[in-house]
């Protein structure tokens, strides 16, 4: 896996048009606020975003599982598992912790007030999924290096949980068009862009839904998931309620805003 870690940006910009020509051909939204101001800001975000998480995510994540294994440290490389196991349960858990990592940050009012910047986007295309604050990612980073150290995850299982999440976020947030049985094939197992956009609806009920990143299997059983009946069709708002009724944040991706949705 060490060509992914060699052609991160190359893989980036070769998901990204990929997934461009796919919205073109079958989208399944026009958008409602212009193109060029959403996308400005949401590559914007992306740039800062990349940079924190290149330098204080990716690298000390590879260098603390190199060490882990080299040193014996981590459960992973404690315990006897086999090595053909040790992938699959790494790429588990750190999307299971991913999902409890999302929930939290819909649960607790401080965590909220950073997310609310990715839900804050009107529409939703693949660049609502470079819309983070920069709070957000650093937590996270800090979240997945301690998982990197407790468990002893390998340095080949991060880079390819890292290149399933790049897929994963693109396809989940692209406006794009499956046909209803391919889409109810897959959420068998995992999120499709039609769940996603039930979590990014501007029902605050809706959006407490679907929070799985690559797997749905933990929505459904930890009882927070909802099928995304009618989610083809046109005509679902997203996004927050104040943006839509055009409140705006102050330079919004820098500062959290206090403002908080209302009680479910």
């Amino acid at each position: 896996m060490s060509w992914v870690a060699e052609h991160k940006s190359l893989i980036v910009v070769a998901l990204f048009l990929a997934f461009s020509l796919w919205e073109v051909l079958a989208p399944v939204c026009k958008p409602t606020r212009p193109l060029i101001g959403r996308w400005a800001s949401n590559v914007s975000l992306y740039i800062l975003n990349s940079g924190l998480s290149s330098g204080l995510h990716l690298l000390p994540a590879l260098l603390l599982a190199g060490w882990a294994e080299v040193a014996q440290q981590g459960l992973l490389n404690i315990v006897d598992v086999p090595p053909w196991l040790t992938w699959p349960v790494a790429i588990v858990v750190l999307d299971l912790t991913q999902y409890l990592f999302h929930r939290a940050m819909h649960r607790f009012t401080w965590l909220w007030r950073f997310h609310q910047i990715h839900h804050s986007d009107v529409d939703v295309d693949l660049t609502t999924s470079f819309r983070f604050h920069p709070v957000e990612t650093l937590l996270w980073a800090a979240f997945h290096l301690s998982l990197v150290l407790v468990l002893g995850i390998p340095t080949d299982a991060i880079l390819l949980y890292w290149l399933l999440v790049n897929v994963s976020n693109f396809f989940g947030h692209g406006n794009v068009l499956l046909p209803e049985p391919v889409d109810r094939m897959l959420l068998t197992l995992l999120i499709t862009p039609s769940a996603h956009r039930l979590h990014h609806s501007v029902d605050y009920a809706a959006s407490n839904s679907n929070f799985g990143n690559i797997f749905v299997l933990w929505d459904k059983w930890l009882k927070t998931y909802v099928y995304p009946a009618g989610e083809g069709q046109k005509g679902r708002l997203y996004g927050l309620a104040e943006f839509r009724h055009g409140r705006r944040m102050f330079v919004p991706w820098l500062l959290a805003v206090p403002f908080q949705r209302p009680a479910a």
